[in-house]
Parts: C-alpha cells; structure tokens; sequence
C-alpha cells in the first residue's frame, strides 16, 4: 500500500487528499498541519472573529469527512525536516513517517518588514485563526487601530475593525490605495469611500517606528507624524514557507519551483498553493490553491495533469463599496495602454477595461460589479475590444 504524506491542511492540502481518495481507496493518506484547526476557510477568518455573527460554515470538511474517506489528519504537528534520498519526513517529537509520494502545501507566512519596535504587544498579523482571534482579545481593550498596508486584506481589517467600533488609521506605502488591484482613477474613488467612513487614509508615507515600550501607544510616519494608537495591524503581504524544501535541497526561487504538473525537482514530491512558483508566479489566491492541489493529487498516479494559468480575480466587498479586479491593470501613464473607461463620482461607480494587441486583458469595476462574469467571460475567450465594450458598457 502506497504511503502519501500531505504537509500542510490549507485548501491546497486538502483538495490533494480529497482527489487522491477518490482515485484510490486503499492509499494511506496522512494530512499534517502546524495549525491546531482542521481545514478551514482561510479567507473568512476576519469575519468569523471580528463580526457578531456569522452564518457561513467555517470548516472545509466535518470531522465525520476524515473518518469516511479514511484521512489520517495529524494538526498541532510540526516537520522539522524532509528526507528526500531515504524518503521520510522527520517530525518535532523525533517521530520518523515514510513517503512513496509527499505533497508540499505549506501555504505562506505574513510579511513583516524591519520596522522598528515592531515585536511589543498590541502588533498583530492576520495570516491564521489564532492571529485573529488574539486581535479580537486586544480590541476589546482598544479604542484606536492603525493598519499598515492598503490591501485587501488590510481594508477588510480596517472595515472590521471600524464596526467593532475603533477608531482606524489606514497607512498605505505606494501612491494609491490597492495598488495592486486599482488604477489611479479607481484608488481616488476607493480612497473617497473610505473617507467618507471616517477612515483616516495616509498614503505614500512610510512607518518608521511604532512607538510604546511594554505596548504599542502609537506610530512615527517617516515626515514626524505621529498617530496615536492602542493596536497595530500589519498586512504588508505574504512569503512562501519554503524552508523545509530548501533544507531538502529541493529547487527554489521565491517559492517551491514547480512544473506544469506541480511536480518539484524531485519526481516523488509536488508541491502546491501559496509555496509553489510556476512560470516564476505565486499565485497565493484561494481558487488557485484548490486548482493546484487537485492537480497535485491527481499526478501522484503520474496522471500527467497539466496546470494552466488563468486570469484571477480580486473581489472585495466592504466600507459601504464593492471592487471587481481582473487580470492586468496598468496605469494610463504606460506606453501602449489601451483602455475603455466610464466614471460616474456622483454614483461612486468607476468602470476601466485595458486592451492588448485588439484582445481584452483586464478590468477593474468600483462600485457596480454586476458585469464582473461577463468580463471574466471575455478574458477567458480573449474577445476583441469592440465585442468586450459592447457588452461589457452597452445596455
């Protein structure tokens, strides 16, 4: 009986192992996971804490769902190391597991740059449950919150925390609000709307100390602003947890490199999700993760499923707005941009399609989302510019 070893209980880890037990029924299945959680919806998290109630299921799969299909699911376990010429795994107690194929979903971590006095209490990530909830403990005893990074995940932060009833600063690095996501058009109406929540935005300013001693008491702005504060939430991106797989000696770059068929550079291990870096991308989006790991779970009977990229995108519903994200967004400054655009302040509402070579690439909507399927549509069946706008701004 062949042995499968899947690191990492993300949505990646399990959409493996769930593949992998439909294909076969005798394989031993083991899913480890450092987080003391089942698998869970990672992109809910803010809301399963931070909102007063909350009606959608949380867990991926019931307990019942491990029993019945046989998935022997080990959380609160640590890999310390990967054995790669001898097959196993080494554990944090000593324990030694063997592999015939191991799969590496061990997500990412969140990013936390060099700022000083970041490491006194009251300075919080928001990658897992535990960060979370250990958020929620603190603003109990707050009345003012400052977030650095202008994300997503720092705006739904920002929203949550201003229904909790705190006071919340937004201190974002680059020139725009979502600046990954949103053009400058779309960033002033987003920045607009937050305003108008009485969200404070300061934007192009660097942090350059969080002041406190025991606790955080406030945060020094690279120009001598000074904002006072009780908690500091940094959302400032995410890194790979490849460690294990460099140690292994396993092929490496920003992430776990991997082929069209997530296979790494050793043939009896994959990898998948938020770790792994095709064609010099990591995609860290949720849908992906669950693409790849039923990839991944599918070649471990050497399948030869190949993995192709699609145009993601970025839905964001909160400070009374909502933001539709899609494939490439450029700014109208860059050379050969070609775009489709309709605005409407009064409304809120902001609407930009970008063009390639007569094909459509991208778009971003802020405000009216209701054609966001459409334009997905058309990206995925690379339509020309005339049909796009004809459906996508026609009535």
């Amino acid at each position: 009986m062949k042995k499968i070893i899947i690191i990492g209980n993300g949505i990646a880890g399990i959409s493996a192992a769930e593949t992998i037990r439909k294909k076969n029924k005798d394989y031993e299945i083991k899913l480890l996971s450092k987080e003391n959680y089942n698998t869970y919806y990672r992109p809910t998290i803010l809301r399963y804490v931070l909102e007063k109630e909350f009606k959608n299921k949380f867990y991926v799969k019931d307990e019942k769902w491990y029993k019945d299909n046989n998935v022997l699911n080990f959380t609160n376990t640590e890999v310390k190391k990967i054995n790669k010429k001898d097959k196993n795994i080494e554990l944090d107690n000593g324990e030694i597991l063997k592999y015939d194929k191991l799969i590496l979903a061990t997500g990412s971590s969140s990013f936390i740059p060099p700022i000083k006095n970041k490491d006194i209490k009251n300075v919080h990530t928001l990658r897992t449950l535990d960060d979370v909830k250990n958020l929620k403990e603190d603003m109990l005893n707050s009345k003012k919150a400052v977030v650095i990074g202008g994300g997503v995940l720092g705006l739904e932060a920002a929203w949550g925390m201003k229904k909790f009833g705190l006071d919340v600063s937004i201190i974002e690095v680059a020139s725009r609000i979502m600046p990954r996501q949103l053009d400058g058009k779309g960033s002033e109406i987003l920045k607009a709307a937050i305003e108008k929540e009485n969200i404070k935005t300061y934007i192009g300013d660097f942090i350059k100390e969080i002041l406190g001693y025991e606790k955080v008491t406030g945060v020094k702005l690279d120009n001598g602003t000074i904002i006072d504060t009780d908690i500091v939430v940094i959302s400032a991106g995410v890194r790979p947890n490849i460690e294990l797989a460099k140690d292994a000696g396993l092929n490496t770059n920003r992430g776990i490199v991997v082929n069209g068929y997530m296979q790494t550079s050793d043939k009896d291990i994959l990898a998948a999700g938020d770790c792994a870096e095709h064609n010099g991308k990591i995609a860290g989006i949720w849908i992906v993760g669950m693409k790849q790991g039923k990839i991944a779970g599918e070649n471990i009977f050497e399948e030869n499923i190949e993995y192709k990229e699609e145009s993601q995108a970025i839905n964001f519903s909160g400070i009374n707005t909502k933001i539709y994200s899609i494939g490439k967004v450029l700014d109208d400054s860059e050379p050969d941009c070609e775009y489709k655009r309709y605005e409407n302040r009064e409304k809120n509402e902001y609407k930009n399609l970008y063009f390639e070579d007569d094909r459509v690439v991208g778009g971003i909507f802020v405000g009216d989302t209701k054609n966001s399927n459409k334009l997905m549509g058309c990206i995925k069946n690379k339509m020309t510019k005339e049909e796009t706008i004809k459906l996508i701004f026609e009535k």
